[in-house]
Parts: C-alpha cells; structure tokens; sequence
C-alpha cells in the first residue's frame, strides 16, 4: 500500500466508507463502488484527503463519483460538475493538479482520476 494513504480500518466496511463518501460526492454505481473499494484500500482515504483541495480550486460545485466501465483504463472518475466555459474549468484542473493531486497521485496505484464534468448551467 503506497505510504501516507490510510487503509479504512479493519472493522469499517466499504459501506461505511461510501457513506462517509457520500458527505461530498454524488455516488452512482453503489454496488461497484463498494467492490471497488474493498479491493482498493487506499482510495477512501485519498477520496477524503482530495475534497478540500478540490473545493480550494473548483468552490462548492458538485463532485461526482463514478466507477468506470470495465473497457475503461481508470477504474473510479471523480468529477467537478462545472457550468460554463472550458476553459476556466481547465485552468482549475491544472491548479488542483499542480497544487495537490501530482504529487499525490501514486497513491491511487492508478484507479483514479479527477476530471470535471461540462454542464449548461446548474
């Protein structure tokens, strides 16, 4: 397990974890979510650790977590929904990426990535 991400404890369930998830992000895929999360340890606590850099950068819209299709290289999208123009959205994204998720990003051994979601006003 990569160093500085907390495993959940061994008597918190994925379940549990979604919960505490679901404090933040809209959840879909519930089911996938939970598997996903008990073969991936690491990723509730980087899920948790990443929301006040995300808020930092992106404000308080929306955040989104979706477990991808299996054709899908990344298995868990976590997603800003961002009305408007693309190109303030990119500008976050690289800040959030600059200021916190590069140096972070290892330690989701590579099943997550943060993207945003372009919506027409929300």
């Amino acid at each position: 397990m990569p160093s500085g991400v907390q495993p959940h404890p061994p008597n918190a369930t994925a379940e549990i974890w979604i919960k505490r998830l679901e404090r933040h992000y809209a959840i879909q895929e519930r089911s996938a979510l939970n598997s996903l999360l008990r073969e991936q340890g690491q990723l509730p606590g980087l899920l948790m650790e990443a929301v006040p850099h995300l808020r930092k950068w992106f404000g308080d819209r929306p955040l989104h977590l979706r477990v991808s299709d299996a054709e899908e290289e990344i298995a868990l999208r976590a997603s800003v929904v961002w009305p408007g123009a693309l190109e303030p959205a990119e500008e976050a994204l690289r800040a959030f990426d600059a200021d916190w998720w590069l140096a972070n990003c290892a330690k989701s051994d590579g099943y997550l990535v943060f993207d945003f979601e372009l919506v027409d006003g929300v």
